[in-house]
């Protein structure tokens, strides 16, 4: 882990991150945040806080966002960080809710200015609303036919300061894609993926450099991403190119 920050240092990341990548319906509630998305990710489909402090009535407010839940047929899911109060983690831990998951909030400062390039293969931008970008991402990114539809709006909801990557061999055939958006001087990575059998060649360093000077060109400061703690090999990636565990969250939900 990187040197300690302060909760306002991590109030700002989460802002980046939340604006970075929109849900499709989100209500604020002081310093509480709900967000929906049809399901498609933990992230887009719960509640969270932005403020230690943020804990008055917050029985009757937690009562009124988990009714807007199941409105929306989605769990009732706490996304906990270190800005969540420790009355919300208490109260739903005694509420019978169980943590799910563990991942890794990481950072990059000093962001790179050149890529190297490599004759054999190429980096295209995209718009990520260009529909051929959008099919080798949704296959890169394993997305299901029910979950289609959501992503592609998740998607055209980024910010005007966003792009989407196709790393392209020789023969017009991608075999690496990544996206990211920039929005008050913080950059986010969403994905990075290559292909199973072009892995461990160097394409996932060579798109995550090329991500870090398009965000820097665009206003970011940092760039800031999520990665769970079990997936070594994504971790390995992001820490040779010097990001740094910041802090870490996990869900807190309820037992269907």
């Amino acid at each position: 882990m990187g040197d300690p920050v302060d909760l306002s240092e991590i109030t700002h990341i989460e802002k980046g991150l939340l604006a970075n990548r929109p849900a499709l319906e989100t209500v604020n509630d002081g310093s509480w945040v709900w967000r929906f998305a049809n399901g498609f990710t933990g992230r887009a489909n719960s509640l969270q806080a932005l403020d230690r402090d943020d804990d008055l009535n917050f029985k009757a407010r937690l009562t009124a966002h988990w009714r807007r839940s199941r409105q929306k047929g989605i769990v009732e899911r706490f996304r906990v960080t270190p800005l969540t109060p420790p009355k919300i983690i208490e109260f739903l831990m005694e509420q019978g809710f169980k943590r799910r998951g563990n991942t890794y909030v990481m950072t990059l400062s000093g962001l790179s200015v050149s890529v190297t390039e490599r004759p054999d293969f190429q980096v295209e931008e995209h718009p990520v609303t260009d529909p051929n970008w959008q099919k080798q991402i949704l296959a890169l990114e394993n997305i299901g036919e029910k979950d289609t539809v959501t992503f592609i709006q998740l998607l055209e909801k980024l910010p005007a300061s966003s792009v989407g990557l196709s790393l392209v061999n020789n023969d017009g055939s991608a075999i690496g894609a990544a996206y990211a958006s920039c929005q008050n001087g913080v950059g986010s990575v969403f994905a990075l993926e290559v292909i199973s059998n072009q892995r461990g060649r160097g394409f996932g360093r060579l798109l995550m450099n090329y991500l870090n000077v398009w965000l820097g060109k665009n206003g970011a400061e940092r760039v800031a991403l999520q990665v769970v703690v079990d997936n070594k090999i994504a971790v390995g990636l992001y820490n040779s190119v010097g990001f740094e565990e910041i802090y870490r969250y996990y869900y807190l939900e309820k037992n269907s």
